[in-house]
């Protein structure tokens, strides 16, 4: 798989896993019984975790994809500060 479609992929993974955990926390904090979102409270909760799970790894691998840029910037930003 090319690394630029590679990137492209896993942001959008990350979107899509924020907007998940957004929408999921913020209706497991004001509706604390019954139904959530149409779902059972706790499938909620474990699907709330496994997203928290996938996003964290994706963060991982993001910046592991990334960390030739990120020394790059860290670099430059270091001597503007000089």
């Amino acid at each position: 798989m090319n690394r630029s479609l590679l990137k492209a992929v896993l942001s959008v993974v990350l979107l899509l896993c924020l907007l998940f955990l957004a929408v999921s926390g913020f209706a497991m904090h004001f509706n604390t019984t019954g139904l959530v979102l149409g779902l059972p409270r706790y499938l909620l909760r474990q699907l709330h975790t496994v997203c928290a799970a996938v996003m964290s790894a994706a963060v991982l691998l993001h910046l592991a994809l990334n960390l030739k840029l990120l020394r790059a910037e860290w670099k430059q930003g270091r001597r503007k500060k000089k």
